[in-house]
């Protein structure tokens, strides 16, 4: 337990109930509180940079013991400053937020595409506008506006991270750099405040941009401008026929023509301010194509929506496509076992392959899966159901970042119980983990996981159904994760993480042997390579990892501490995208499985 003093009381914070864990701070649940905790300066910098920290730190405090009083509801403010034994403040508590979940959730299509619509969306929207507006009102400006600091409950959002908001003569002194308006670019942040309203704004419509079309406005490829903080800087958004857009995204034509024009005057004419209140109100429908617009007719296809029916089985170039399923709703899982099995929501319900139905609804957005043959696995939150042929059942597991620390495979389940990873089969321990912090992904053979303490992460393979941990010599985590995902074959294991720290994305690649060994790492931004920018789509083919980028299926080799590119099989550009998930098909081909279709790819 870690003991702290909240308003004078001590209080004892459980290790194990942990909210998140950022670059500077771990959140702990303490009954109906919030408590963020600091991070004391990594002993191993330099005695200047952590002197610099501590004084950093130590203004932190002085600018929460000023917060302003009486900021609307939405706001989630300090309550009181929070202790340690020698009662040096290291941190401070604030209301918990119950059954919330990150706005960025609401960006990923698979998440939301058919359960959550447009029209919900913007009014969830219009409650933040409302808010920001109400903030501004009161002198205070959020500054650092951006997708991990708005929550969403309900219909309602609560603004979170409120330390960093910009008042009186106190700063805002950091900013996601994804949601920074142009205009600061350059600008030393911490000098003095340098936000304003119209800065909030922009980030506002980076949100809605970014939420409404599944991309961000200076996302896909210029021809010209590698980056996006280049496109940013130059107004060259995704509205720009000079920018090829990414598959994954919905087309712009949808959006209604109003909104279009206020996205085109903030990202290329350099205009800023509010969104007219009367574009909440706009109506969307969704088409029978499977788009949703806010126009008479839909812009797609131009009529009431009727689908052509496509082939069967076809070719492009060297590559044979079958298609194996389509739906209007979304795949959420799928994996071969035996056979390919999948798992399907649509129209608010949960289907297996074969258009079986679960008898359960959609749980949202923050909810886990897993697959072990005829048994589904669902999480949300502490609690983890599985269906199946002997019926519905239910056991405890912990949570990391808010969802469900489990894995499932054709080997089975395995779940943080406490401080273990534990068979759901058999009951066995696999070892010792820390509840609240830990992280799990398996496949049939071989599983990877790792945990947090602090500024120290610790990695870990493991063997599904077998006691032991086998821990592996990666850099630990100073950010934020913001997407973990791993893939495997019987001798290797290829983990993929995107984190976020002090407002900068960085991507990792790590191809890691089953006895520990590292063999290969891509390190970078997701501009630097088109395989950082695909975490998600991944597969082991004959000890190289194959990945789907969105100029088609990359193969990747790693040894002596490097992956490198080896062929880009450029006929199956058509097919796969950036989000697209691989699985092993019969026969050398693979499956590609996007959001609503599975394909069989097959190279002749």
């Amino acid at each position: 337990m870690i003991s702290v003093s909240i308003e004078g009381r001590r209080a004892e914070l459980d290790p194990s109930r942990v909210l998140g864990v950022g670059g500077e701070a771990t959140v702990y649940r303490h009954d109906t509180l919030a408590v963020k905790l600091y991070h004391r300066p990594d002993g191993a910098l330099p005695r200047a940079e952590r002197d610099r920290l501590r004084r950093l730190l130590a203004q932190r405090f002085d600018k929460l013991a000023e917060f302003p009083t009486g900021l609307p509801r939405g706001v989630v403010a300090p309550e009181a400053i929070v202790h340690d034994r020698q009662k040096r403040p290291i941190g401070y508590a604030m209301p918990i937020v119950e059954g919330g979940f990150e706005i960025a959730r609401l960006a990923r299509r698979r998440h939301r595409d058919g359960l959550i619509e447009n029209g919900r969306v913007m009014q969830i929207f219009a409650r933040l506008a409302q808010l920001l507006e109400a903030l501004h009102r009161a002198g205070v400006v959020v500054g650092d506006l951006n997708d991990g600091n708005v929550l969403v409950v309900g219909d309602d959002v609560r603004l979170i991270d409120v330390d960093s908001m910009q008042f009186g003569r106190w700063p805002c002194p950091v900013a996601h750099e994804r949601f920074l308006d142009p205009t600061l670019f350059g600008v030393d942040l911490s000098a003095a405040p340098r936000f304003t309203p119209a800065n909030d704004w922009y980030a506002f419509c980076v949100l809605l941009f970014s939420t409404l079309l599944y991309v961000h406005p200076f996302g896909g490829v210029h021809p010209s401008l590698a980056t996006f903080l280049r496109r940013a800087a130059a107004g060259a958004s995704l509205l720009s026929k000079l920018v090829k857009r990414p598959k994954a995204a919905a087309d712009p034509a949808v959006l209604p023509d109003a909104l279009r024009e206020l996205f085109l005057d903030t990202f290329e004419r350099g205009a800023r301010g509010p969104v007219p209140t009367d574009l909440f109100a706009v109506r969307w429908t969704r088409c029978a194509c499977g788009a949703e617009h806010a126009h008479a007719v839909c812009p797609l296809c131009l009529s009431s929506g009727t689908v052509s029916p496509r082939p069967v089985t076809h070719h492009h170039g060297r590559c044979r496509v079958t298609d194996v399923f389509e739906t209007t709703g979304r795949i959420l899982l799928a994996r071969v076992q035996g056979k390919l099995r999948w798992l399907e929501s649509r129209d608010g319900w949960l289907y297996r392959e074969g258009g079986r139905p679960l008898d359960a609804q959609d749980p949202g957005p923050t909810a886990r899966y897993g697959l072990t043959y005829d048994t589904t696995w669902i999480g949300v939150g502490e609690r983890l159901v599985f269906a199946g042929p002997g019926g519905l059942g239910r056991v405890p597991c912990a949570t990391v970042e808010g969802d469900t620390a489990f894995a499932a495979s054709s080997a089975g389940a395995t779940r943080v119980d406490g401080d273990h990873l534990v068979d759901d089969t058999t009951g066995l321990r696999v070892g010792p983990v820390i509840a609240g912090t830990t992280w799990i992904a398996q496949g049939p053979e071989l599983g990877f996981g790792f945990y947090r303490v602090g500024l120290v992460t610790k990695f870990f393979l493991f063997r599904p159904g077998r006691a032991g941990l086998i821990f592996v010599d990666l850099p630990s985590i100073t950010g934020k994760v913001r997407f973990a995902d791993a893939v495997f074959d019987a001798n290797t294991a290829a983990l993929s993480l995107v984190t976020e720290e002090r407002g900068r994305v960085r991507s990792r690649l790590h191809v890691v042997r089953a006895d520990g060994r590292v063999i290969g790492t891509l390190d970078g931004r997701p501009d630097d390579h088109r395989v950082l920018a695909a975490p998600g789509g991944r597969v082991i083919m004959g000890g190289r990892v194959l990945t789907a980028t969105e100029d088609g299926l990359v193969l990747l080799s790693a040894g002596q501490g490097v992956i490198s590119e080896d062929t880009c099989f450029s006929d199956t550009e058509p097919f796969v995208a950036a989000d697209t998930r691989l699985l092993l098909a019969p026969g050398g081909a693979v499956y590609a499985v996007s959001h609503g279709t599975i394909k069989e790819l097959a190279l002749t």
